[in-house]
């Protein structure tokens, strides 16, 4: 598992995010997606990412590996660049968000914006800089990739905003598949998790 001392974001000056925040994809059907999500940023600092599931365009991915028998590692960067349409949807949903790279990060937050991650980039960066990544199989969710980019890029805190109650723990989350079996190998150790059920109530409960 990588570590916080591992983070390849380094070279760019990166600053470390206040909130890595993972979106779910099946939240991008609510039409008051972006009022549910202001309501919790100030409670994110003034560094927050976001990391967006693949919702139904990363299930059309997982339908084509079926279909075509492509391969998990040819899937997993078929779906990373299905991460790249949803985000680009909830830039045009949330006025707010900003599609921003690794180097534009800090720009970013200067100009007010909230970024929203491009992941493939991530893991291109991890594998050019030698340092370990989730696993590339269907197995490993946005949980996960969120978990670890939240580590490498030193976050203090990771946020999952979830279509379900939180669970009693985070055993029970992996039990009831709510996070992936790899989410807990990949979670930052000391950083806050706060998981929020965005069609209930505004609460954070913490795990």
């Amino acid at each position: 598992m990588s570590s916080a001392s591992d983070s390849f974001a380094s070279p760019f000056g990166l600053h470390s995010p206040t909130a890595t925040i993972k979106l779910g994809g099946s939240l991008l059907d609510l039409t008051d997606l972006a009022d549910r999500l202001e309501q919790l940023r100030p409670d994110w600092g003034n560094r927050p990412m976001v990391v967006v599931g693949g919702g139904p365009a990363a299930d059309l991915v997982r339908d084509w590996d079926l279909r075509h028998q492509l391969g998990e590692a040819r899937s997993h960067w078929l779906a990373l660049d299905a991460l790249e349409l949803t985000s680009r949807l909830l830039v045009h949903l949330w006025p707010i968000a900003q599609l921003a790279s690794v180097s534009e990060l800090d720009a970013c937050w200067q100009a007010g914006c909230v970024p929203v991650i491009r992941a493939r980039e991530w893991f291109e960066l991890a594998a050019d800089n030698s340092q370990p990544s989730p696993p590339q199989n269907w197995q490993t969710t946005t949980d996960t990739i969120a978990a670890w980019i939240a580590s490498v890029s030193h976050s203090a805190s990771l946020w999952l905003l979830k279509s379900v109650d939180p669970p009693a723990s985070l055993t029970e989350a992996v039990q009831q598949a709510l996070v992936d079996p790899n989410f807990t190998s990949w979670l930052p150790p000391n950083v806050p998790l706060q998981w929020v059920n965005m069609r209930a109530s505004p609460d954070q409960p913490e795990l």
